[in-house]
């Protein structure tokens, strides 16, 4: 049987405070306004997102109302019953879910690829790394190390913090010592650089 791809679904990982919530609502606004994607947002806890706007119960998940009826939501249950409660009630084209700061994708994926039948396609797993860090990527602090190891792309965050372009350039080489096949920018989710290139590059 033929399963025709009705939703594409994107990790966004990265540790604690390195900027998830920002670059997921910069990548949800582009993609919507830009490329006019319907979109929903799975986040852990959703009174951590940046949203002032209302808050309503719908389909039995805490939901927040976005910009033109995208949503962001809390995991109701489990990730897959929250999975197949927005494709059943709200059929986005697009599901960015932002895991723990410790999570890894792996994990995630697994629970993804269990899920026979409804037509999900994965799109490449996006970690995100604190450029200002780079002493926690040289003591080999275990969450970043399976973070960036399950990249397909690492987005170097936080740029506009950083004005030595050689300390850049060693951050990336450090990186790249733990994840060689992994495509990375540099970004800043914060002043909205480079986040058209990094839609392209996902959805190239």
């Amino acid at each position: 049987m033929t399963i025709i791809i009705t939703m594409q679904f994107l990790i966004v990982s990265g540790f604690f405070g390195s900027g998830k919530t920002t670059l997921i609502l910069e990548l949800a606004r582009e993609l919507f306004l830009n490329h006019k994607k319907k979109l929903a947002i799975i986040v852990n806890d959703i009174g951590e997102v940046g949203i002032d706007d209302k808050v309503m119960k719908s389909y039995g998940l805490n939901v927040k109302e976005m910009f033109g009826g995208c949503i962001c939501c809390e995991i109701a249950v489990n990730l897959p019953t929250t999975i197949k409660t927005l494709k059943e009630n709200y059929n986005p084209d697009l599901v960015i879910l932002e895991p723990s700061g410790v999570a890894d994708a792996f994990n995630v994926n697994k629970v993804l690829d269990s899920m026979n039948g409804i037509g999900l396609e994965v799109l490449p797993v996006v970690t995100l790394f604190d450029a200002t860090q780079l002493d926690l990527l040289l003591a080999s602090y275990p969450f970043i190390i399976k973070q960036l190891k399950s990249a397909d792309l690492v987005l170097i965050n936080k740029i506009d913090k950083i004005s030595d372009p050689s300390y850049l350039k060693d951050v990336e080489e450090e990186i790249r010592k733990i994840n060689e096949k992994a495509n990375i920018m540099q970004i800043s989710a914060l002043r909205k650089s480079n986040i058209n290139k990094v839609v392209e590059n996902l959805f190239a």
